[in-house]
């Protein structure tokens, strides 16, 4: 009741309307040339949100059970589905072409252009109370039916345990609210950021591409099933035409994928509020569809290693995906109290990296020392987090103890602690260092700890702990060796490293 509310009855007016201006001679669409499709790239790039129109019928598929003998109603039903979908459209496509003059006519807003056309007011209303209800209808399809799947991801262990709890209605109750807040935060973005029609289109786009990237991965898990040996009885839906047939739709659904995904790329015509070039506009696309895939991947790594913390699954991905690797030639189990040099330290991506590292071993345990006038809230708890440990090297106005050194305050810190891996730059700053400071070797010297080489090849893209070093004593003889095993290893600007 809902659909025909809120979806068919509105289009049938709006086609009225757009029948009513041809025969009127008020029509702004002349027949038979504007018929004819522009296949100009900007044109194209209206595909994904044309194929928007037809995707979700799927999740129609939640009711099944309920569905007397739905191996031949459902089909039928799909079939008959889709028939009225594209007729609808095309025809409410072109009734909008008819009613709105083309010099002004928005890709985002064309259809209230359109209503707009009518002038009874009343009338109007009642039309759009009438497409608010279709909304609330359709929103209710798309919040249960999705829900059905995450039930079964959370069963096979995609998503936490915690998640799945019911009530006695048997919904699950925490999903739900999750969803619920979601979506509530979308909402409040248009309410309170005065989001305007072009950031509403492009969030239509980025859904369009992860769509379009879901729809993929099932052709694609429709063709490994295909090969795959069954292990109990099939009983479902079958294309008829076998096998030619089947791999025919796998295809061409594929591609059209595909073709979606790139088409969604271009910016369209007809889009005067998007104020960005074509290039940050495609940019723009890539890397919000990029963002929002980071919690399947993530979902995804931790059903593969259930016991790893999820920070640790996310840095590893995001290593391996940058093309970067972690080669540890000395254990990280080799010793429990260490100082690690950070060389050459050329920019501030060697911090990225680092980061990388330390959260792809969280067992390793590396801190790194800071002033304490840094530590600030709110900022003190993220540097907390990355591993950050403030230092207090002022005098106090009581005792008015001498301003420690920060060698001895490092050293301190190495001392009381059982497990502890100090993150040391040697050179002090980003730019070529003739000489480097010889901080690094008084605290290893002090405390007896030895010195493990980290290095960052960005050559080749490699990252980790290096050899272990014990000091001999001899501060210009062992860092002159230090510095040996860093001139072969180049830094992010290789002219500023160790020569």
């Amino acid at each position: 009741m809902g659909t025909i509310l809120g979806s068919v009855i509105p289009a049938v007016v709006l086609i009225g309307l757009g029948a009513y201006a041809l025969v009127k001679s008020q029509s702004y669409l002349h027949i038979p040339t504007t018929l004819l499709p522009n296949f100009s790239l900007n044109n194209a790039a209206k595909l994904p949100l044309t194929i928007s129109v037809f995707t979700g019928i799927e999740v129609t598929s939640y009711y099944i059970p309920n569905i007397k003998n739905p191996r031949q109603t459902y089909p039928r039903a799909m079939l008959l589905a889709a028939v009225v979908m594209c007729t609808l459209f095309v025809l409410c496509t072109l009734s909008i072409a008819s009613l709105v003059d083309p010099h002004v006519l928005d890709v985002v807003e064309g259809s209230i252009q359109a209503m707009g056309f009518l002038t009874n007011k009343p009338l109007l209303c009642i039309l759009e109370i009438m497409m608010l209800i279709g909304m609330a209808s359709v929103l209710n399809t798309w919040v249960i039916s999705p829900l059905k799947g995450l039930t079964i991801a959370s069963q096979k262990g995609f998503l936490p345990n915690k998640l799945i709890q019911y009530n006695r209605y048997g919904s699950p109750q925490r999903m739900l609210v999750l969803q619920g807040i979601l979506v509530s935060f979308m909402v409040l973005i248009f309410v309170f950021v005065n989001a305007n029609q072009a950031f509403f289109w492009i969030i239509e786009i980025v859904c369009m591409q992860l769509l379009m990237i879901m729809y993929f991965l099932v052709f694609g898990a429709c063709v490994k099933l295909h090969f795959k040996k069954a292990t109990h009885k099939y009983d479902g839906y079958r294309i008829p035409g076998g096998k030619p047939v089947f791999f025919s739709m796998i295809v061409l659904g594929m591609f059209s994928c595909l073709t979606s995904m790139g088409l969604g790329l271009v910016k369209p015509e007809g889009t005067a509020n998007i104020r960005v070039s074509a290039q940050q506009y495609a940019w723009m696309i890539a890397v919000a569809t990029l963002v929002m895939l980071i919690p399947p991947l993530l979902l995804s790594a931790r059903y593969k290693n259930p016991k790893k913390p999820c920070y640790q699954r996310f840095a590893c991905f995001i290593t391996s995906w940058l093309g970067w690797k972690i080669q540890n030639i000395t254990p990280p189990e080799a010793c429990k109290k260490a100082v690690v040099l950070l060389a050459p330290h050329t920019s501030n991506w060697d911090f990225i990296y680092g980061m990388l590292f330390r959260f792809s071993y969280p067992t390793i345990p590396i801190r790194f020392a800071i002033k304490k006038e840094v530590m600030f809230f709110p900022l003190s708890y993220l540097m907390k987090a990355l591993g950050a440990i403030p230092i207090d090297r002022r005098t106090t106005a009581i005792t008015h103890a001498k301003k420690p050194h920060m060698v001895s305050v490092m050293a301190d810190m190495l001392r009381t602690t059982d497990k502890l891996f100090l993150l040391i730059a040697p050179e002090g700053t980003r730019s070529y260092a003739k000489r480097w400071k010889t901080g690094f070797y008084r605290v290893a010297e002090a405390t007896n700890v030895p010195i493990i080489l980290g290095y960052i090849n960005y050559a080749k893209k490699e990252m980790g702990l290096g050899p272990l070093f014990y000091p001999t004593g001899d501060m210009e003889k062992d860092t002159k060796a230090i510095q040996d095993f860093y001139r072969n290893i180049p830094g992010k600007y290789p002219e500023q490293g160790v020569r």
